[in-house]
């Protein structure tokens, strides 16, 4: 397997384009080289042919949930931090990710937070 190179400090996968937009703007805005996906496969995808330092999802999209999808990302070779996004009330999957330790945001989200989060797991951009 060939190592490839760290092309992207975040990728943002969200079914919703105004959520996705947004995060990537605010996250840009920060410095930061984005990448965004509509799709779980079109995610899984770009997870293949680059690397990237985070992965920030939407845990209710219609082809697989957010906790799936981050389980396949690490089976393809993933080994970056993760935040799962939900607009969802609590849900048995949700309660579980945050207890196995995954980072769970609640949409709406704290903008300042979010961006706190981001520079704390990779660092400031350069």
């Amino acid at each position: 397997m060939t190592d490839k190179a760290r092309d992207v400090d975040v990728l943002i996968i969200d079914d919703e384009p105004t959520v996705a937009r947004a995060l990537s703007r605010m996250l840009t805005l920060e410095g930061f080289n984005v990448e965004t996906a509509q799709t779980a496969e079109e995610g899984l995808e770009l997870i293949s042919q680059k690397s990237c330092s985070m992965l920030i999802c939407d845990q209710n999209m219609p082809e697989m949930m957010g906790t799936q999808l981050i389980q396949e990302a690490h089976d393809r070779g993933f080994n970056g931090k993760e935040i799962l996004m939900t607009g969802m009330e609590r849900t048995p999957e949700v309660e579980y990710a945050e207890k196995s330790g995954l980072e769970v945001f609640h949409k709406p989200w704290d903008t300042e937070q979010l961006k706190k989060r981001v520079r704390d797991v990779i660092g400031d951009p350069s």
